[in-house]
């Protein structure tokens, strides 16, 4: 259950990379980042990034029943009780906090990645010596008189 919302991105890797060992695969809550589209809500976004206060087991829980109640659906709720068995049942299964961190890492590296190219060209314009301006003649004045000898 808590992996699925993590996981988005290593699914989508596996079905780029190996799509013969990938039958379907259903996106939700994804977005290409593209310019243009809506943001993240704030309450949300803080909610993703937001880090238990301590590791104790009733940190971890509360936290992660506050992360799945926000981002889960308003019109589908879990009764809380069952909410938090599901949690607990998880944590006691596989709870990693630094493979959320490596998760991370992953999305902000592929991100930088594929941003460097773009990062280079620009710092290379940046970089570039402005062209000179063209020479221009000064304008000469012609003698008004020839010096005589």
């Amino acid at each position: 259950m808590l992996g699925m919302s993590m996981g988005g991105m290593i699914a989508q890797r596996l079905a780029l990379l190996a799509p013969q060992r990938v039958a379907s695969l259903t996106s939700l809550m994804s977005s290409s980042g593209a310019r243009g589209l809506p943001g993240p809500n704030p309450r949300i976004l803080k909610a993703l990034l937001g880090r238990p206060p301590s590791s104790s087991q009733e940190a971890v829980t509360e936290h992660l029943v506050r992360l799945l109640t926000a981002i889960g659906s308003p019109d589908f709720r879990w009764p809380e009780p069952e909410l938090r068995r599901r949690v607990l049942a998880s944590i006691a299964r596989s709870y990693r906090p630094a493979g959320t961190l490596r998760q991370l890492v992953a999305v902000v590296e592929r991100a930088l990645t594929a941003l460097l190219p773009h990062l280079r060209a620009a710092d290379a314009a940046d970089c570039r010596a402005p062209k000179a301006p063209a020479p221009t003649s000064a304008p000469t004045s012609a003698p008004t008189s020839a010096p005589t000898p």
